[in-house]
């Protein structure tokens, strides 16, 4: 499990930014495991493109469909390349979300699940996970490097 952030102001203003914090978080996560993602999000999802992106991800039957959909260079649109990562996380684990500056409209396009604060989302993610030996907390994903550790 990782516990990460957006690294706060300007970062995580809006959702499209905030994503970089899970993208910094995805070399130490287990394939199935949960990244809990603390962002602002006062400014909401982002652009109108990646708002776009994010409502034609939706209406994909999977992931792998997206893909393949975005990599066609006739359906490039600006802003594709952070929805790719986003589905990127998506493949290898669980988002668990928490923010303050979501619309209620907003939040099905995050594919997260939102959470009620960071010690709910640990809660919830350690009673999904059977086998879930560590946590680790990047309290500046977008800034860190993270290596699993040797031993």
């Amino acid at each position: 499990m990782v516990v990460t952030t957006a690294a706060g102001y300007p970062l995580d203003t809006t959702y499209y930014q905030a994503i970089k914090g899970l993208v910094g978080a995805l070399d130490i996560l287990r394939p199935g495991g949960s990244i809990i993602l603390a962002a602002e999000c006062s400014q909401g999802l982002g652009s109108i493109e990646f708002r776009h992106m994010l409502e034609d991800l939706a209406l994909f039957g999977t992931y792998d469909e997206f893909l393949t959909h975005i990599s066609n260079p006739d359906n490039f649109v600006v802003d594709q390349w952070e929805v790719e990562m986003l589905v990127k996380a998506l493949r290898k684990g669980k988002i668990y979300l928490f923010s303050t500056g979501l619309a209620d409209d907003e939040w099905p396009f995050t594919f997260a699940t939102r959470v009620a604060n960071v010690t709910d989302a640990v809660s919830r993610a350690l009673a999904n996970e059977a086998c879930e030996s560590a946590i680790a907390v990047i309290p500046e994903g977008p800034y860190v490097i993270p290596q699993r550790g040797l031993a």
